[in-house]
């Protein structure tokens, strides 16, 4: 791998890491579910003046904005605001798991025993690295596994839509999931 891709993907890492400590920090002063609305309508200003979308895309959207919207983004401001970042960072990676679980069942993609391996390793690395002094309280992190299993449900429906652009699931999503 070219050094400038090993940086792109260390900066993504890093941004990524830095986006749960200002969640953190700004779940501390404004209620949750108004960062997460105040979120979503600066990603619909900045990005839904360049998208159009057709009406008949509206529902699979609404649905979207309901999964990652509310379930993602709300319940992980909700239950960040109760928890370390660090270990909410950790709780929100069982969206992978659970993911590969659902695409499973409902998108008839092979576990096999690599993949299933691959789950266990990975669900065992989380518990690993979540487990401890600074576990969330259960509300907590009964918030942050719902936060997860949205992101989960979000990734299966993003990848049946294939004729809408990312920018536009994510602007028009971002719109629809304000007032919720």
């Amino acid at each position: 791998m070219p050094l400038t891709d090993k940086l792109l993907a260390i900066a993504v890492v890093g941004v990524w890491g830095l986006n749960m400590i200002v969640i953190k920090l700004g779940v501390a002063e404004i209620p949750p579910l108004l960062m997460s609305a105040l979120r979503f309508m600066l990603v619909a200003g900045l990005v839904l003046p360049f998208t159009r979308i057709r009406r008949a895309d509206l529902p699979v959207l609404a649905l979207l904005s309901f999964t990652f919207g509310t379930l993602h983004f709300g319940f992980l401001f909700a239950g960040l605001r109760h928890a370390e970042a660090g270990t909410s960072a950790v709780i929100i990676q069982l969206g992978a798991p659970i993911a590969t679980l659902l695409a499973c069942l409902f998108l008839r993609e092979p576990l096999g025993r690599r993949r299933l391996l691959g789950l266990l390793v990975s669900v065992a690395g989380i518990v690993l690295l979540a487990a401890g002094p600074t576990l969330p309280e259960p509300f907590s992190f009964a918030l942050l596994v719902i936060s997860a299993t949205g992101w989960a449900v979000s990734n299966l429906i993003v990848k049946n839509i294939d004729d809408i652009s990312p920018m536009a699931i994510m602007g028009w999503s971002s719109l629809l999931s304000v007032p919720q």
